[in-house]
């Protein structure tokens, strides 16, 4: 993922982490997936409750109630429930 208003993501020991400009990190390395930050917020997936959304500051502010969600626009993001057992 590129820069984005002043911040990028990369990979530090196998997990996801924010950088600014300089390189330094922004947000620790914490998760195992990240998304980009869109209207403030990103979507992330750590495991043991860091899951969710995050602000620039890597507070969780919206736990994750979903399977998956898109990023914001608009002021809106969808979400997907978890699959049903069997289905691909």
């Amino acid at each position: 993922m590129g820069f984005h208003r002043g911040s990028g993501s990369g990979q530090a020991d196998r997990k996801w982490v924010f950088i600014d400009k300089t390189g330094q990190f922004a947000i620790k390395p914490q998760y195992y997936w990240v998304d980009s930050f869109s209207e403030g917020l990103a979507w992330v997936e750590g495991g043991q409750g860091k899951e969710g959304f995050i602000d620039k500051t890597g507070k969780l502010v919206i736990a994750r109630r979903f399977w998956d969600a898109t990023p914001f626009s608009g002021g809106y993001a969808w979400w997907c429930s978890r699959p049903a057992a069997g289905s691909a």
